[in-house]
């Protein structure tokens, strides 16, 4: 039961009911038989009287978008709705968390759901992801760094400016990045002899797309 310190110019809401899966209905009178407007799901009037029903989430679906750290990728805002991640265009079975660790090269977009109450669906653009290793060499427009293992110095073969280079930056597992730059130029070596030694990501960001490649440092 609810009650007030003043009494409603228009509406008295006389209880209120848990329906589970994040529902709620309330009830109560209004002055008219005029259907009232409640959040953005339809009352039913009878009588004088009102039912709605209403959820916690907001009256619309955010607009996802996705960001990158290594091959983790992280679907912005955080949301508590349905989440659904694809690849090409096809559903990943069981990717339905705020984060995604990509395994495989393609075209990645997320889908954010609202199945109850304001019920919409908002998907990210497409993040294109190339995971590549040493053994991608012969293949078209893909390059690789050398050594790998290495002691800090890191190049690459097959990178120059034709890839319409953005940013090149290494991170740790934790994330941290450890260098990056926004001017590479051809055959610029990577240095990170002073990071401690383990395993690092270099994303590298092109016209083209990101292309993520594993790196150990000995």
């Amino acid at each position: 039961m609810f009650g007030y310190l003043s009494a409603p110019s228009q509406t008295d809401a006389l209880c209120l009911e848990a329906a589970g899966n994040g529902v709620y209905y309330v009830g109560g009178k209004v002055q008219g038989t005029t259907a009232p407007v409640f959040s953005c799901t339809p009352i039913a009037p009878a009588n004088g009287f009102y039912l709605g029903a209403f959820t916690e989430q907001p009256d619309s679906v955010p607009i996802p978008s996705i960001t990158i750290n290594g091959t983790l990728l992280t679907a912005t805002p955080t949301f508590f709705g349905d989440i659904q991640w694809y690849l090409n265009g096809n559903i990943l079975t069981g990717e339905t968390g705020q984060t995604l660790n990509a395994t495989q090269s393609g075209n990645y977009t997320v889908e954010y759901t609202y199945t109850t109450g304001c019920v919409g669906s908002q998907t990210s653009a497409v993040q294109t992801i190339n995971l590549t290793s040493v053994n991608n060499v012969n293949e078209k427009d893909v390059f690789v760094v050398y050594p790998n293992p290495s002691n800090g110095l890191i190049q690459f073969k097959g990178l120059n400016k034709s890839h319409d280079i953005i940013n090149i930056s290494i991170k740790n597992l934790k994330g941290n990045t450890v260098f990056s730059t926004s001017t590479y130029k051809d055959n610029q070596l990577l240095d990170i002899t002073n990071a401690a030694s383990g395993v690092y990501f270099i994303e590298v960001i092109t016209a083209r797309g990101v292309t993520i490649i594993k790196v150990l440092k000995q």
